[in-house]
This record gives C-alpha cells, structure tokens and sequence, in this order.
C-alpha cells in the first residue's frame, strides 16, 4: 500500500496497483488481467462498491422533483461505470457478469461520498466570501456563449445546456451565500435551528440534549448542504426567517425558469404533455436577466442590513444588525 493519502485521508494505491481484494491485497492491472474468472470479479465488485452506492444510502429524494436529487453527480449505470473502467483488462462476459448482479442491487448508482466530503464542501464555501462575484463571472460567460454561432443542429442542445447554467449559478450563489453568512455566526445557527422547520421536527429527551447540542453543526451542515436550492419556496423562507431577508414579491418568471430547467433534466426538454422547449439565445438572455435581478436586490439587502442599526427599546441603544 501507498504512503500516500488522498483529499480526504485515505491511502493512495500505486499506480501499477489500483485494485484489490477483500483482504486488501493490492493487484496491478497485469495481475487483474491474468486472474482467474473469481478474482477478477472479486477485484471489481470492490472497486465498485468504494465508489458508488445505492441512491437510497446518501441521496435526497424529492417526489415533487422528480425522485432522487443526484447532487453529487450521476445517476450512473453499473455497466457503463465498469466498461468505462475495465474494457480490454477483462473480458466482456465477466464485465456483464457484474453488470447484471450489481442492477439487481439497484438500477441506477450515485457516488460514494468520504465521510469528510461535507466538511470539504463547507470548508470551500465558507473560505470564500465572492459569491456573488462568482455568480456574475458564470452569467457573464453564460451570455457570451449564449452569442456564440452554433451550427443548426446543436442549437436545441446548446441553448439548453446555457439555460440551465443560469439556474445552476443561481442556485449555486443561493446555497454558498447562506451558509456562509450561518456558519460565520454562532448566533445565527441557533436562530437558523430555532426558525427552520427542519429541526421543529426533533424531540430530544432532557438526558439527550448535551449530546444533541454537541452535534449540531453537524447537523445543521449536512441538512444545508442537502437542500436542493431552487425550491424557491425553501430557499425564500429560510433566508427571511434567519437573515431576515426578503425576496421580491413576484416571482413568476423564476418559478416558470425553474420549470423549464427540471423539463430540461428530467424530461429531455419536454413539458408533462411532451410539448418541445425550443429555446433560443433570448430565453437564455431572459432567465440571466431574471436571476441577475433577483441575486442583485439579495445582495444589495444584505448590504443595507449589514450596515443598518436596529433600536433595541429595552437598553434603549443602537445594535448592529
């Protein structure tokens, strides 16, 4: 085995040896290559089962989006991952072999997350405090690619592909916000914890409360970093009932975006009676200028409440907000 350690602290194997068995024997792909018909499936269901799960294990699942929300990436197909991998070192029989016990587990795959991942994802998001810079960079080269000249029958595809990266950067620029502005502020955890509907849920005995509160960052980390971000209604409550900002009253072009964006995804761009988006560089153009509109009067709140003094009638001073 490899001194070395990966992102997350795990070993690195050699790169002459990137499997292994059960026992964790390390094998190189000649030796996979020369194993018999056991080891060779044995190799590989381990290599599969380190890096992708049942869907059921870790991923949100929404009825009202469509079923499992693949955050982290996927969803991905057993035999295609293990093609992918080990064409030309295994035969094809074995590689169906595999294919065939693994989609009986489950049909479709999602990346298997490190038990540090989270603490990773929070770590970059709270590091940086340009989210909105980030935001307009991505709508910025979302609207000069939307400019580009594509040949005809890439258009449909293309313009899609740019609709949603708006959605994508706006939600993006949701979530980072948020939890930055949470996690930079004890006071405003327990106020997130206090508010949120999430946590109403929890009856904790008297016994259990130390322990309880002992996890609660954690707690409160996953369940954010879990949220799916357009779910206007979710992301519109929360930012009200722990920041104390309030989104523009109407929101009709957003939710219409958000609607179009989950036919693109889940529906191959078709509405629920198998209507065709077509799409064009205007709509793209249009869901940029109404997700810059909404971000810019968040963050142009967030400034004033930054700055404003709130009275308090009680010690009769002025308090930072």
């Amino acid at each position: 085995m490899a001194d070395e350690v990966d992102l997350f602290g795990n070993p690195i194997l050699p790169r002459e040896a990137p499997y292994s068995l059960l026992d964790a024997t390390p094998m190189s792909v000649p030796e996979l290559r020369e194993a018999d018909h056991e080891i060779q499936m044995e190799a590989m269901r381990r290599w599969f089962l380190n890096h992708y799960e049942d869907p059921a294990e870790s991923t949100p699942y929404i009825s009202s989006e469509g079923g499992y929300q693949y955050i982290h990436g996927g969803p991905y197909d057993a035999q295609q991952v293990l093609q992918e991998e080990f064409e030309g070192v295994v035969p094809d029989e074995v590689i169906e072999e595999l294919a065939d016990e693994l989609n009986g587990l489950a049909a479709d795959w999602a990346p298997v997350l490190y038990p540090d991942f989270d603490d990773y994802v929070l770590d970059s998001i709270t590091e940086s405090t340009e989210h909105y810079y980030a935001f307009f960079e991505t709508l910025t080269n979302t609207r000069r690619l939307a400019r580009i000249e594509v040949p005809l029958g890439q258009q449909t595809h293309f313009y899609r592909l740019l609709y949603v990266s708006a959605i994508i950067a706006f939600e993006t620029y949701l979530s980072d916000t948020f939890i930055s502005k949470v996690f930079s502020d004890a006071a405003l955890i327990r106020k997130f914890v206090e508010k949120d509907r999430y946590f109403s849920k929890d009856s904790v005995p008297v016994k259990e409360v130390f322990a309880y509160m002992d996890e609660i960052n954690d707690k409160v980390k996953r369940y954010l970093l879990d949220i799916v971000w357009h779910r206007i209604s979710d992301s519109r409550r929360m930012f009200l009932e722990t920041l104390g900002i309030l989104f523009p009253e109407d929101l009709t072009d957003l939710e219409n975006a958000i609607r179009i964006r989950h036919d693109i995804i889940h529906r191959s761009g078709k509405t629920k009676d198998g209507t065709e988006h077509q799409l064009n560089r205007d709509d793209v153009e249009k869901v940029a200028t109404t997700v810059d509109e909404i971000v810019w009067w968040i963050e142009s709140h967030m400034n004033a409440m930054a700055t404003r003094m709130v009275y308090d009638p009680e010690t009769e001073t002025g308090l930072d907000f």
